[in-house]
């Protein structure tokens, strides 16, 4: 393992969130940081990836396998940021509320504030792959441990992009029919999760750790791998809290909304927050 592709990674959430402040800046809408935020990601993939190749001439199936899988995920979150970006034409509601109160020094406030800590943020989720791709891998065939590890990581790491895919389809067709206006959306996947997208968001990134894992099981010799490895857990758990208590689901159920849906209150009370399950007899 080398410990100074950690160091290289670091420049792709900085020099990536960087880019998106002026297209934040001529558009007028802070929430197209969330590109910057996804070319985060995908760039600490790419560093990575391509410097421990480059420099050891080692480029395992398994790294190749995680870098494209966040490449994928990155590809479709920008996608769906453009799309809603045109359809919407209007500041995410996260982030009006900054620009009413920041009158003055907006530009700087905004980076120290939202860009900064994101760069942060998207270091430490995508630790992950920047640990498996450290790592020179120079086996065909992972052993056994890797080989489970690697399959389970790839089923919820699959799991999770269907989830936030579908999830987010159906909301941007529920939102675009006239008729569904001051409704609640409550079918297909919403019926078993209030945020499956967001569901599917953390389960991608738990997917991920644990294929980079797989990497710590290879050889059961190497304490330092293993603990590294485990270390990595700080990735997903943080963007699971974020969703939960942070930016995620807290911005969403609010007090106004339940007075503005239509059986949102009822909505809240019968379906599960996050994780998908059947949904609960209604109250008499």
């Amino acid at each position: 393992m080398d410990p100074t592709i950690f160091g290289w990674a670091l420049l792709g959430p900085v020099i990536s969130l960087i880019i998106a402040l002026p297209i934040t800046i001529k558009y007028k809408d802070n929430s197209l940081v969330d590109i910057g935020w996804a070319l985060g990601f995908v760039s600490m993939a790419w560093i990575s990836f391509l410097y421990n190749g480059i420099k050891y001439s080692s480029w395992s199936l398994r790294q190749i396998l995680i870098t494209s899988l966040v490449t994928v995920w990155g590809i479709r979150l920008i996608t769906y940021i453009i799309v809603r970006r045109k359809i919407r034409k209007v500041e995410d509601k996260r982030f009006v509320t900054y620009r009413e109160k920041w009158q003055s020094n907006f530009i700087l406030k905004s980076f120290l504030v939202i860009f900064v800590p994101q760069m942060i943020i998207v270091y430490i989720i995508g630790s992950p792959v920047v640990y498996a791709n450290s790592i020179t891998d120079t086996a065909l065939i992972p052993s056994l441990h890797g080989i489970i590890l690697l399959a389970i990581g790839a089923a919820v790491w699959l799991e999770g992009f269907f989830f936030e895919t579908v999830g987010d389809i159906q909301l941007m067709k529920f939102r675009n029919n006239p008729a569904n206006k001051g409704k609640t959306l409550s079918s297909g996947l919403w019926k078993f999760s209030r945020h499956p997208n967001y569901f599917g968001e953390s389960e991608q990134w738990w997917g991920i750790f644990i294929i980079a894992l797989s990497f710590a099981f290879d050889d059961l010799s190497n304490i330092t791998h293993i603990i590294v490895g485990w270390v990595m857990i700080l990735g997903p758990i943080t963007l699971t809290l974020l969703l939960l208590k942070f930016s995620g689901i807290p911005t969403l159920e609010t007090e106004e909304m339940l007075n503005k849906r239509e059986g949102y209150k009822e909505y809240i009370e019968t379906t599960s927050s996050f994780i998908p399950w059947f949904p609960k007899k209604k109250k008499n």
